[in-house]
């Protein structure tokens, strides 16, 4: 058997659906927060998975991306500098 290849404990061919608790956990996320996040554009919405379309989910590889996507993004706040994020707090306040 040939072991299969994983990031983040995530299998890149395998559909995670949904209403799956192994995706919500692997998305660090409850289901109004899932759902808001796909409202605002930070996740792209699970596939469907049936005819119906009430089954839905994503594959593995999206899930991978998405959790790189959100570590360069962490990295990148961290890096920035405090004195810059202060400033454009402010500046959103008014």
């Amino acid at each position: 058997m040939i072991a299969q290849q994983t990031r983040f404990g995530i299998r890149p061919e395998f559909v995670y659906r949904r209403s799956d608790p192994e995706t919500k956990r692997i998305l660090g996320l409850g289901d109004t927060a899932i759902d808001d996040a796909i409202a605002a554009g930070y996740i792209d919405p699970p596939a469907p998975l049936t005819a119906s379309g009430r089954a839905k989910g994503w594959l593995g590889s999206q899930l991978i991306a998405l959790i790189e996507r959100r570590l360069a993004a962490a990295t990148r706040h961290r890096a920035e500098p405090q004195q810059l994020r202060t400033a454009r707090k402010k500046k959103k306040r008014g």
